[in-house]
Formats: structure tokens, C-alpha cells, sequence
């Protein structure tokens, strides 16, 4: 994550995201902009190719538009979800319409939104500037 802050921190911050949603991206890609899940998502945000397509990105593994995206995406979920961080990244692992819909986050999604509101409150990502 260290060499993508300045680019993370900037872009959620334009999108009125907090900041330490970066932890968000340190838990689903490791940090790694390479990265690709089983499921189909990739890049640093772990974003399927539809999310990042709707969003305006192409090119998941380019940080600067998948943070763009993500932070999009994270805006339009917080709003949606009455800025309540724990839904908005159970919307974000399920898809925001399928959990407004059932409203019955997976085991997964569930273990996400707890594993990074814990960090985001405990331990405060701390930028290096």
C-alpha cells in the first residue's frame, strides 16, 4: 500500500471517502495491484470488471482509476447506506444491490466489514508523507 497513499489518500479524500477506507484495499489485495480473486475481482481494490467498467475504469490494475473507482463506488455505498461504514463495505464485497436486497451479508462479507472497521478504529492507517 506505502507506494499507492499518496494516490488513495488524495482520490478518497475528492470523493468525500474517509481516508482510512485504504485499509479496505490492504485487506481484499494484500496491496498488491496485481491481484486476483477465484471470483473474478482484481486490482489493488478487488473490483469485478463490471463494478470498474460502470465506475469509469477500464484497466483494474491502474491505481489511479480503480482508486477513482472504489472511491465511487464507496460514495455512492456509504450514501445509500446512511454513511454506516460496517454496510458499506458488506455492499461493496457483496454488491450493493444484492445486500439492499437481502440484507443478509455472507460469512465472508461479514468477516470483511468487521476486519476493517476494527483497523480502521484500533489502528488508524497512518500515512507516511
Amino acid at each position: 500500500i506505502k507506494p499507492f497513499e499518496n494516490v488513495i489518500r488524495t482520490t478518497l479524500r475528492n470523493f468525500n471517502v474517509d481516508e482510512q477506507f485504504i485499509w479496505l484495499a490492504a485487506i481484499e489485495s494484500g496491496g498488491k495491484s496485481n491481484a486476483e480473486s477465484e471470483k473474478g475481482a482484481s486490482g489493488l481494490w478487488q473490483l469485478t470488471s463490471n463494478t470498474s467498467e460502470h465506475y469509469g475504469c477500464k484497466e483494474r490494475s491502474d491505481i489511479g482509476c480503480s482508486t477513482k473507482a472504489a472511491a465511487k463506488y464507496l460514495s455512492k455505498l456509504l450514501t445509500d447506506f446512511d454513511e454506516d461504514k460496517w454496510s458499506a463495505i458488506v455492499g461493496y464485497n457483496m454488491g450493493g444491490t444484492n445486500y439492499r436486497k437481502h440484507r443478509k451479508p455472507t460469512s465472508e462479507a461479514k468477516h470483511l466489514a468487521n476486519t476493517v472497521t476494527c483497523l480502521m478504529r484500533e489502528h488508524p492507517y497512518v500515512y507516511s508523507d
